[in-house]
């Protein structure tokens, strides 16, 4: 896993799909449901733990003690949601879950979107920190990246040939009926952060008050392609659009400003894996980290 470029922590051959950081370390997991940290300043990367499909690793997220994780394997469709800690150790099964995509931690629960067999069964459930029965907190159509904060969860939806359904969503922590905050064309990423939940879409990021306030969009992409990751912190956000193969790391003010480009992959795939992958950026109070096209994950210092 050594690397061979200015901000590289590591290279993972097994290829990355998710990643997360805290204070000390960067997380992530790879298309083999291996999970791995790395120090923050660089160091060698450790297999923290591996769980049971050996499919893949959709979403990651880390809290003080553990990280966890959704994962897949597709012969049979199967999935789970995972945790183990943070120093690394077995992996412990938090519950069966038949397509989970996005997760998001809080406090008391783990909360995923899950894609069962049409947009009927498709959910939005959470199970508590040390596993049990999953509850299930309200339906949604083509769920894919989801977000929580201390009132609720929020999730981005796409449906193709249905628009109507493309959507920043939003349901109380203890379930309920979802509202709809705003609509989100080919929605594939969420954050929620200082009053605002945000949505990125095939062409722009649009910020929707929690308590009701005009729709702002903090940033568009003139030619309209594919959005990916999207991560925000206490002043900017964070995300990645594609056009014709070139996909672009782009930061902004959350309250609308100037757009400014961190980095640009080129058509050889230098840099960003398919921006479909929404949970391959993260961010601290100084960098910003990402999964690269040659499968290392990265470290831009200052953001």
């Amino acid at each position: 896993m050594a690397c061979d470029a200015s901000g590289c922590l590591a290279t993972d051959p097994a290829v990355p799909s998710a990643v997360a950081v805290d204070a000390t370390h960067v997380y992530w997991g790879n298309s083999q449901s291996e999970i791995w940290s790395v120090p923050v300043a660089g160091g060698a990367p450790v297999m923290l733990s591996l769980g049971p499909a050996n499919g893949g690793v959709l979403g990651l997220v880390v809290d003080a003690t553990s990280v966890y994780w959704t994962e897949i394997t597709l012969n049979p469709v199967a999935g789970w949601v995972m945790k183990a800690p943070l120093g690394g150790g077995e992996a412990v099964t938090l519950a069966a879950a038949t397509w989970p995509i996005g997760i998001a931690v809080d406090a008391t629960s783990v909360y995923w979107a899950e894609s069962e067999e049409g947009l009927s069964a498709d959910v939005i459930k959470k199970v508590s920190l040390d596993g049990g029965a999953p509850t299930t907190l309200a339906p949604a159509a083509g769920p894919n990246t989801i977000a929580v904060d201390a009132t609720g969860v929020y999730w981005t939806q796409q449906v193709s040939g249905r628009p109507s359904l493309n959507a920043l969503m939003q349901v109380s922590l203890d379930g309920g009926s979802p509202t709809s905050l705003a609509p989100c064309p080919n929605a594939v990423g969420v954050a929620v952060a200082g009053g605002n939940a945000y949505c990125a879409g095939s062409d722009r990021v649009i910020a929707a008050p929690l308590d009701g306030g005009a729709l702002l969009t903090l940033a568009t992409a003139d030619d309209g392609g594919w959005s990916g990751g999207l991560v925000v912190d206490a002043k900017n956000a964070y995300w990645v659009w594609d056009y014709e193969g070139r996909q672009n790391l782009v930061t902004f003010p959350l309250g609308g400003g100037a757009a400014k480009t961190l980095a640009v992959s080129l058509a050889s795939g230098q840099a960003f894996p398919y921006p479909l992958q929404p949970n391959a950026i993260a961010v601290d109070s100084t960098s910003l980290y990402y999964v690269d096209a040659s499968n290392r994950i990265m470290k831009v210092t200052p953001k």
